[in-house]
C-alpha cells in the first residue's frame, strides 16, 4: 500500500472556498496534502480525519521567496493559537488545517478578502495569463495569415494543424481564466459591499479539462500521423526539450530557494537561467537532428554535383511520374529530379521538379504540384486557392496573372485552366481530376502531343 499520491489538481488559483472543500473531501478519504510544485500536489497517507481547511493569500510573498517573511510568520503564529496550522505556501496562497470542530473563521470581512485576493492576483497569476494569451494570439494570427496567404501549405501538414489547434485551444484557455476572474472580481467586489457577503469562485474544470483532453488528442494524432521514424523522432525530441527546460529551470529556483538565496536575486537567476538554457538545449536538439537522425530529407541524397559561378548545386534522382524525356527527347543526365511530400487527414501534396543544370541553354525545367484531396466538402476551396494565388493582386498589377478556363477535352479532365500573365498565354496549367488538382509549369511552349503525355501520366499519379 503506497502512502505517498501526487497529483495533478485541476483548480482555479483564486477560488479559496473551493481548494478548501476539495482538502477537506481528500483527508476525509485518507490523504494530507504534503507539499505541491508547479505540475502536482503532493500528499501523504493518514488516519481519514474530519478536518477543515482555509485558503488565504498574502500579496507580498512570491514564488521566489526562500522562506516566509517576518509578517507572514507573525500572521501563522497568530493563525496557530485558533487551532489553523499552516500546511502549505503556493505564491500568494496560504493553505492552513483545523482540527478543532467548529473552528473561528479565518475570514470575516468580505470586501477585505475580495481586494486581498486581487492584489495577489495582480501579483503574478495575472500578467502570466495576460503574457501566454499574448504569445498565443501571436501565434493564432500567424496562422490566420498563412492560411489566407496559403491555405493549402497548413490543410496539407498535419505538424501545422496540430500547432495551430494548440495555440487556439490555448488561446482560448487563456480567455477564459482572464475573463472569468474579472467577471467574477467585479461581481464579488459588488456585494460584498451590498451584503457583506462572500462570493464563490464559478468553476469551469470542465471546460479545462475539455481543453486539456483535446491538446492531448492532437498531439496523439501528431504522432500517429507521422508515418517516418525519423520524423517521430524529431517530434519526440522537441517535447523533451520543452520539458527538461521546464524540469531545469525550476530547478534552477527550488536550488536557489534551498540555499536561502533572497526573492530578487533568485528570480534574476532563474529568468536568466531559462534565457540560457533554452538556446543550449535547442543546440542540443539541432545537433541530435543533423548528428542522428537528419536534415529533415535523410532519406534524400545528391547523386552528384557541380560548380557554377563558384557555389557547389546538386542533383537529385528523385523517381517522377512525369519527366521532360517523357515529352522529348533530351539529355537526361543533366537533370535534377526532386519529389516531396506533405500529408495530412485533409489532402496530401507532392511537389515535383525537374531542373537542367545552370549555365547549360540546352536543357529546360518542368515543375508541377500535385494535390489529392481527401475531404470532397472541400475541393472547390481548394482549387480557388490555388487560382486566387495569383489574383489577389492590387494596384497596376491587379490581375496581372490569372487562370482562365480552357478546353478540358485535350488533357481529358473534368477541368482545366490556363494562366496567364496580361494578354499573354503562359505554358502553366491547373487541371482537375476527380479528386486530384494539378498545377504545372513547362519551360518550354509545349505541344498538344506533349499535353496529352502529361495528362495520360499525371491523371493515374
Amino acid at each position: 500500500m503506497r502512502n505517498t499520491m501526487r497529483r495533478m489538481e485541476n483548480i482555479t488559483f483564486y477560488d479559496p472556498a473551493g481548494i478548501a472543500r476539495h482538502l477537506e473531501k481528500m483527508a476525509a478519504r485518507g490523504w494530507m496534502l504534503e507539499s505541491r510544485t508547479n505540475f502536482t500536489w503532493h500528499y501523504r497517507r493518514i488516519t481519514p480525519a474530519r478536518l477543515h481547511f482555509a485558503v488565504t493569500y498574502f500579496p507580498q510573498a512570491s514564488d521566489f521567496d526562500p522562506e516566509p517573511s517576518e509578517q507572514q510568520r507573525i500572521f501563522r503564529d497568530f493563525c496557530e493559537t485558533a487551532g489553523w496550522k499552516h500546511v502549505v505556501s503556493w505564491a500568494q496562497m496560504q493553505i492552513f488545517v483545523n482540527e478543532r470542530e467548529n473552528p473561528v473563521p479565518m475570514e470575516t470581512d468580505a470586501l477585505v478578502q475580495v481586494q486581498t485576493i486581487h492584489k495577489a492576483m495582480k501579483k503574478n497569476y495575472l500578467p502570466s495569463q495576460l503574457l501566454l494569451m499574448a504569445v498565443a494570439l501571436l501565434n493564432v494570427a500567424l496562422l490566420i495569415y498563412t492560411l489566407i496567404s496559403n491555405p493549402l501549405y497548413v490543410l496539407s501538414s498535419n505538424t501545422s494543424l496540430y500547432t495551430g489547434s494548440c495555440w487556439t485551444l490555448m488561446l482560448a484557455l487563456c480567455g477564459m481564466e482572464i475573463g472569468a476572474y474579472y467577471h467574477w472580481y467585479h461581481r464579488a467586489k459588488k456585494v460584498a459591499e451590498q451584503n457583506g457577503e462572500f462570493v464563490e469562485t464559478r468553476r469551469y474544470r470542465g471546460v479545462k479539462l475539455v481543453i486539456l483532453i483535446l491538446m492531448l488528442c492532437a498531439m496523439a494524432f501528431w504522432f500517429l500521423s507521422m508515418t517516418d521514424g525519423k520524423q517521430r523522432m524529431i517530434g519526440i525530441a522537441a517535447l523533451l526539450y520543452v520539458a527538461v527546460l521546464m524540469v531545469m529551470v525550476n530547478g534552477v529556483k527550488a536550488l536557489l530557494k534551498h540555499k536561502k538565496v533572497r526573492a530578487g536575486i533568485n528570480r534574476s537567476v532563474t529568468i536568466a537561467s531559462c534565457f540560457v538554457l533554452s538556446f543550449a538545449l535547442m543546440g542540443g536538439l539541432t545537433y541530435f537532428v543533423t548528428r542522428f537522425v537528419g536534415s529533415g530529407r535523410p532519406e534524400k541524397e545528391p547523386v552528384d554535383a557541380y560548380e557554377f559561378h563558384g557555389q557547389t548545386w546538386y542533383l537529385y534522382d528523385d523517381p517522377l511520374p512525369l519527366t521532360i524525356e517523357d515529352m522529348m527527347e533530351t539529355d537526361s543526365s543533366g537533370y535534377s529530379r526532386e519529389w516531396t511530400e506533405r500529408s495530412s487527414v485533409f489532402l496530401t501534396q507532392y511537389e515535383a521538379r525537374q531542373r537542367g543544370k545552370l549555365g547549360e541553354k540546352q536543357l529546360t525545367d518542368l515543375e508541377y504540384t500535385i494535390t489529392r484531396v481527401r475531404v470532397p466538402a472541400i475541393f472547390d476551396f481548394c482549387r480557388d486557392s490555388i487560382m486566387k494565388r495569383y489574383a489577389d493582386r492590387s494596384g497596376e498589377y491587379a490581375d496581372y496573372y490569372r487562370y482562365e478556363p480552357q478546353d478540358p477535352a485535350l488533357w481529358g479532365a473534368n477541368e482545366a485552366y490556363r494562366r496567364y500573365s496580361g494578354d499573354t498565354a503562359l505554358d502553366s496549367y491547373l487541371v482537375c481530376w476527380g479528386d486530384k488538382i494539378v498545377e504545372i509549369t513547362f519551360y518550354w511552349e509545349a505541344n498538344d502531343g506533349q499535353i496529352e503525355i502529361a495528362a495520360e501520366k499525371l491523371r493515374d499519379a
